[in-house]
């Protein structure tokens, strides 16, 4: 229960860092942290060890990364697209084990951490 608060914690902070920026800083600031948060899960993988493992993680940050480019380069809402993409890979982590092996919880923090990171920029932004 810690873990939850903690981080609905350092989504409401993350929140409220991108409201005071402004729109193009919120932009790269929230896609420096989704890049933080893709890479971790790439991280699991290199610490499962699986090659299948490292391989998914690896092209699911790919897809992820590219997604994020491609919203820096043209259409910057599709940052929280991306968010949603990455929020639904860690559903798929979470209950139906899909993906490397991630700490307890992990993967659902991490999927509180991205739909309310998401939802903020659809409201905030969009």
């Amino acid at each position: 229960m810690l873990r939850i608060i903690f981080t609905l914690g350092l989504t409401t902070a993350a929140c409220l860092a991108g409201y005071f920026l402004s729109y193009y800083k919120a932009m790269d600031f929230f896609a420096i942290m989704l890049a933080i948060v893709t890479g971790s899960f790439f991280g699991f993988g290199l610490v499962d060890g699986r090659r299948d493992k490292v391989l998914l993680e690896a092209a699911i940050a790919a897809i992820i990364g590219g997604l994020i480019l491609f919203a820096m380069w043209k259409q910057l809402w599709l940052i929280a697209t991306a968010y949603v993409v990455h929020a639904v890979w860690c559903l798929l982590h979470y209950p139906l084990n899909v993906g490397a092996r991630v700490p307890k919880n992990y993967a659902l923090l991490f999927l509180i951490f991205d739909a309310g990171i998401a939802g903020f920029i659809f409201i905030r932004f969009g």
